[in-house]
């Protein structure tokens, strides 16, 4: 499977999710923005963008990053998110999904251990 497919697999995963939960959802059709998706979780809630990672595993621990690829298939580069991009950020791996609001997130490096306490409580 193509890391592609583990994206693609992990923005339906999140669909399903959703619709579980009873929110709202909708997908831009461009990939101009820095988000995927935008949701509403409640009639009385604003709209909240949100941008999908597929967990991957380094040494035992469940990791994000936070870098997207920006250009065409040649000379494609990884550039970090930055403030305003999204509201939250979907972690999703085989077994566990993780809806994080990016103000927890701002600071850190290129990528965070979401296994960890630290983001237990923003398990779904």
């Amino acid at each position: 499977m193509t890391k592609g497919d583990k994206g693609g697999m992990s923005e339906a995963i999140f669909i399903c999710e959703s619709f579980k939960r009873g929110w709202e959802v909708a997908k831009p059709f461009n990939h101009q923005q820095g988000y995927d998706f935008v949701i509403r979780r409640n009639s009385k809630e604003g709209w909240k963008t949100v941008q999908v990672k597929t967990i991957y595993s380094e040494r035992g621990s469940s990791m994000i990053t936070f870098r997207r690829s920006q250009g065409g298939t040649s000379g494609r580069k990884l550039i970090p998110y930055k403030a305003g991009d999204f509201d939250f950020i979907c972690a999703i791996g085989d077994s566990e999904i993780y809806l994080i609001p990016w103000d927890v997130l701002i600071g850190k490096k290129s990528c965070v251990s979401v296994g960890s306490k630290k983001y237990k409580d923003f398990s779904l």
